[in-house]
């Protein structure tokens, strides 16, 4: 999943326009975390894919935030 979220970002970036399926991969990240009730993507310790994925969001956030194209709201509790 952090590939493509990776890849989502770097096209909307390159191409800019809809965010939308940047926004879907969002989702999905914080319906697993939501459903598994966990803190992390495998449980509550933090595993090699969060370490992936996690400098993955950030990226996004300070991003998306500078060039004010998408911003990742308070709502995603557990991608916050």
């Amino acid at each position: 999943m952090s590939v493509t979220y990776c890849q989502k970002f770097s096209q909307f970036l390159k191409v800019g326009g809809d965010s939308s399926a940047l926004v879907r991969i969002l989702e999905k990240i914080e319906g697993h975390l939501r459903e598994s009730g966990t803190r992390f993507m495998n449980g509550d310790s933090l595993t090699r894919a969060d370490c992936y994925l996690l400098p993955s969001v950030q990226h996004v956030r300070v991003a998306g935030k500078v060039c004010a194209v998408i911003i990742i709201t308070v709502d995603a509790d557990y991608c916050d």
